[in-house]
């Protein structure tokens, strides 16, 4: 068995609406098991810490404190060198320092596909997922089921002394029946890339 632990480094965004900034802080966590060619478990953490400032007639306003905890152990079998499935459940928290966070349990089932694409360097990858999610208010005991499904597109292109580009684009679409719209959130990434070590 082989066991991977990374510290990642502090993810930083920033970003603004009006007259108000927020920038904040990811501090993250992953450790994984390989137990067969086959088979691995793996444990994903992270904080979402923020920072808020505005102007409000003429005077700044400040506000920090962490906004979202969340941890996620999920198991993956390879079926081959191109097609994988995962299973995981996940516990996501809003707001925990608070007198009224939010609670959400999720259990969910991927399919995940790998293929070269029209150049060696280049790979992409497709993820199709289920979401099963239970969301519970801090003033109720009777969670919200909220499933979904998400689609999310990646491309890898290697460059030189082990750098690599990575590019992702998601989609969620909202399969129940108290959504005011069924597309309701996509995002992208742009990522840089080094490897370190072959392990």
């Amino acid at each position: 068995m082989l066991i991977i632990a990374a510290l990642h480094s502090m993810h930083l965004s920033l970003h603004g609406q009006g007259n108000e900034w927020a920038w904040g802080g990811f501090p993250t966590v992953s450790v994984g098991a390989v137990a067969s060619e086959k088979w691995s478990v793996n444990t994903f953490g992270f904080l979402m810490v923020q920072n808020v400032e505005g102007i409000d007639a003429g005077s700044s306003k400040h506000s920090e404190g962490l906004l979202l905890s969340y941890l996620e152990t999920s198991v993956t079998r390879t079926f081959d060198s191109h097609w994988s499935g995962t299973l995981s459940y996940t516990k996501e928290q809003l707001r925990p320092a608070s007198d009224s966070p939010r609670h959400e349990h999720r259990i969910w089932v991927q399919v995940n596909a790998v293929h070269p694409g029209n150049k060696p360097e280049v790979e992409h990858s497709h993820r199709m997922r289920w979401d099963q999610r239970y969301l519970i208010e801090s003033d109720s005991n009777e969670p919200l089921v909220r499933p979904r499904i998400r689609y999310q597109w990646g491309r890898t292109q290697l460059l030189r002394d082990h750098l690599s580009v990575r590019t992702e684009l998601e989609g969620f679409v909202e399969m129940h029946p108290a959504a005011p719209q069924r597309f309701m959130e996509a995002w992208g990434a742009a990522m840089l890339r080094r490897q370190l070590h072959p392990m």
